[in-house]
Formats: structure tokens, sequence, C-alpha cells
């Protein structure tokens, strides 16, 4: 990009800024995605994915493949390359899912359907699905699902009750070093993703996982099954200046074919 690009690419998300700030002031739903258009409506899916998981969320329905959900454990890595791909109704886990609520319960028309995955993975993935990568390939830190050998965790965790625990987590310290924020992982559908500590986990169920995400709160910030209900979730998470974590969540409801996204702190 030019300098004078940037320059003018600065210019406009300020302003859009300031009008989808004002559209909030006086109640002004137009003048809100007018103001969005602006500020956000120059950058690529990609772009608009790590640095406003929000915007993204209300924008995109997304599914994550980045795991097998019957081949759990893994290592965790800070530095791993991922695509965002397009997916039909065939393929697609919402084909009927054609609306996004967002946490302002403003309803809209997703742009697309898309897949995060693997680049890795992007070969298989376009032969299977005939998929078109959309925007470029980007890095994030990347959450391997571990699987839990009893729903009643308690506040120490080690390999026996979550095997794979030790080289399974996404660490701060890790992600401080690498100069990461944002991490993800693979679709849910019944595991929490929790932090304790300093430690991003994504643990699935033996048996139940509302059981899981019950023992997972006692002791830990989490969000899990009794947070998206029969449903499916896609999550990420972003690590915060001031050091906390916020997750990006978007639950994926067949029965009623709706989809919500919304955040919360981790």
């Amino acid at each position: 990009m030019s300098y004078f690009g940037a320059i003018g690419n600065f210019a406009r998300e300020n302003l859009g800024a300031l009008v989808k700030s004002t559209g909030k002031q006086i109640g002004n739903q137009a003048l809100i995605d007018q103001g969005r258009h602006l500020q956000y409506g120059h950058l690529s899916p990609d772009e608009l994915f790590k640095q406003h998981p929000s915007e993204f969320l209300r924008s995109y329905a997304v599914q994550s493949t980045i795991q097998h959900p019957e081949h759990p454990g893994g290592q965790s890595n800070t530095n791993v390359s991922f695509q965002l791909r397009t997916i039909t109704a065939n393929t697609s886990v919402f084909p009927n899912l054609n609306q996004i609520t967002d946490a302002s319960g403003v309803t809209r028309t997703p742009i697309q359907h898309l897949q995060l995955i693997k680049t890795s993975d992007s070969a298989a993935h376009a032969g299977t699905h005939n998929s078109q990568q959309v925007g470029n390939n980007f890095s994030a830190a990347f959450l391997p699902m571990l699987q839990a050998s009893t729903d009643q965790l308690p506040n120490r965790l080690n390999d026996v009750l979550v095997p794979g625990f030790s080289q399974g987590r996404v660490r701060d310290k890790n992600l401080n070093r690498r100069g990461e924020t944002i991490t993800v992982t693979t679709q849910l559908s019944g595991c929490s993703v929790t932090k304790r500590g300093g430690d991003l986990m994504h643990i699935r169920p033996s048996v139940s996982g509302i059981a899981l995400n019950s023992s997972l709160a006692n002791n830990s910030n989490t969000f899990g099954r009794n947070d998206y209900p029969g449903q499916g979730a896609f999550v990420m998470m972003r690590k915060k200046p001031d050091g906390g974590t916020k997750l990006y969540f978007q639950k994926h409801d067949p029965n009623t074919n709706t989809i919500t996204s919304g955040s919360r702190r981790l």
C-alpha cells in the first residue's frame, strides 16, 4: 500500500468511527452501518478477522475445521498459517442459517459463508469442496482440542486428567514472545474453552459438556456448553493490551436456523 493510500484509509477509519458513534448516540441504525462501512469496508476478510473480530463475526458466517472433531490432542503453536475459504450449502454446517444477529440485536445477511482452515490443508480443501480462498494467508496461534478423562476436573490439572495438557495449552508468555494476539481453535460442539492463569485450553468432555463446563467454571473463566446449549459455536480469542483475554463467538443453531455473535472477557 502506498503512503497516500495508508493516509486515506486512516482518515476513512477515523471518519467511519465518528459517523458510527454519532449514529449510536442518536439511535440511527442506518448511520451506524454507514460508519461501519467507512471504517471497515476497505479491509480484506483476513484483515478484518485479525484486527476487528467482532465486526468480522457480525459480517461473515464462519466455521472452523482446523482439527478433526474425533481426533483430540496435539501441540499448541503460536505461529500457524491459516486461510479463509468459501463453502457451499452442501459443505456448510449452517446451509439455512442466513441471518446473523449481533449483541446489539441487529440482524444482517452474511456477506459470505466461510471456513477457517490451516493453509497446509488448502489443496485438499479446494479439491474436496472446489473452494476459493478469500483474502490472504494470515498467522495466528493454534489451540488444539484436548480430551478430558473426566468431566469433574479439579483446580489443578495434569496430563492424566487432560491428556496432552503439557503441550496443548496456549500460554500468555508464548504469545508475548511471538508478538501474537489472536488464538483460534476448531469448532465447538460440546467442548469448553477456558482460561486458567495465563493458559488457554480447549477441552472436550468425557461424557457431558454441561458437567465439564460447570466444573471448569468453578476454577476459571470458561465458555462452554452452558453458553451454547444445543448449538455449535465458532470461537476465537484475542489477548488485550491490558493482559486480559477476550473471547469472540458465533453460535450456530440448526434448530432455529439462527446465528448470533458476541464477545466476553475470558
